[in-house]
């Protein structure tokens, strides 16, 4: 069997495996050929070309997998497929490595970062790509610096093509004192346990895999109102109306001031365990990978 991943891979993997009589899997992993490829400066017609290209080999797979309900029903369209084909397994992460949340572990890295007790931490993780919306997280960080929030805003990830925009917007409302770039980091995990809330301010995403790591930390989590996000976190998240970085301060504010709620975050914890661990989604590829194999 073979199964693939991404347009390079898909065109050649199904071509390939059409050839040889092989059964074939391809993922769907993001929305392509809508508003967001054409905004971003790729020419139509190149982007329709992709697209039938991507539309003819589709008909070679067997079975679609995809990581998201709403990833898996938009492409259903853009690709002409049947939505009986698609089977939706979503991302997963190892509990093992990403550990669990303790008092001891808090407390052990915020000293580690230089954060007192009073100081309220909101982290955000992503490449700094305009996709991760952190220029609103930090026009929000603005907000709540201007009300008098004893706040710390630490985004963690690699630079990228926003990177030079968000250093001048951090310089432009003087929030060097406030808002710190650490750039790639390895201990995403320890920098949630010790938020008092994860920021996760993407534009768009096709699943949203950091959200799913917040919940298995218990790090409680403000993001903007996607319904890819709605999918995969339900009711444990609060949600603001989409770029809007007034409402994102209002609401990381609300959430602040209220703390914890040990039992609401251990039930985002128990959601994580039954949806998103390697071992249940290694599982149900596996049953997939079967039952294609069977009925080819």
């Amino acid at each position: 069997m073979v199964h693939t991943t991404l347009y390079e891979a898909d065109i050649a993997g199904r071509t390939a495996a059409a050839l040889c009589r092989t059964p074939v899997i391809s993922s769907l992993v993001n929305e392509m050929y809508g508003p967001r490829q054409i905004a971003a400066g790729v020419p139509v017609a190149k982007l329709r070309a992709a697209q039938a290209v991507d539309i003819a080999t589709a008909r070679f797979v067997d079975r679609f997998h995809a990581i998201s309900q709403t990833v898996g029903s938009v492409m259903a369209s853009r690709l002409h497929i049947s939505p009986s084909k698609i089977e939706v397994i979503h991302r997963a992460r190892d509990a093992r490595l990403l550990g669990e949340y303790s008092e001891e572990r808090r407390a052990r890295v915020r000293r580690s970062l230089g954060i007192d007790d009073e100081t309220r931490l909101i982290l955000g993780v992503g490449r700094v790509e305009p996709q991760k919306g952190f220029s609103q997280l930090v026009e929000a960080a603005a907000e709540l610096k201007q009300r008098g929030a004893p706040i710390r805003v630490l985004i963690a990830g690699r630079e990228g093509n926003d990177s030079d925009r968000l250093s001048q917007a951090i310089e432009h409302h003087r929030l060097g004192d406030v808002v710190t770039l650490l750039g790639r980091r390895e201990d995403v995990a320890d920098l949630m346990v010790a938020a008092d809330v994860l920021a996760f301010t993407s534009l768009w995403e096709g699943f949203g895999g950091t959200v799913i790591e917040a919940l298995a930390v218990e790090c409680p989590v403000v993001c903007f109102d996607l319904p890819v996000l709605r999918e995969v976190l339900g009711e444990h998240a609060e949600f603001v109306p989409l770029g809007n970085s007034q409402a994102l301060a209002a609401t990381l504010e609300t959430t602040l001031r209220r703390g914890r709620d040990p039992q609401a975050l251990e039930r985002g914890r128990l959601l994580f365990l039954e949806r998103y661990t390697i071992e249940v989604c290694a599982e149900r590829t596996v049953d997939m990978y079967r039952r294609v194999i069977a009925g080819h």
